[in-house]
């Protein structure tokens, strides 16, 4: 459902994502998942080692350029839409 939402504002800002980095935790897996994007592409997420330091929480990291005025608010809609 993630790759969805990422997938969705990478094709609706072009321009305006550098890079889309994140870890996410899934429900009834122990490993992390790796997320990325660069200029328009976003790559097949990858499952990553459980570390000590792991705690459950999820991060994105979203590089931008230029104007972007509504994309926090179309990520949380994308977001809600696809229950992520």
């Amino acid at each position: 459902r993630l790759q969805k939402v990422l997938e969705y504002l990478i094709a609706h800002y072009p321009k305006q994502l550098v890079r889309v980095i994140g870890m996410v935790f899934t429900p009834g897996q122990n490993h992390p998942l790796l997320v990325q994007g660069v200029v328009g592409r976003l790559y097949p997420a990858t499952r990553l080692p459980v570390r000590r330091s792991d705690d459950g929480v999820g991060r994105l990291v979203i590089i931008t350029q230029g104007e972007v005025k509504g994309l926090a608010e179309e990520l949380m809609t994308q977001l809600r839409s696809h229950n992520v």
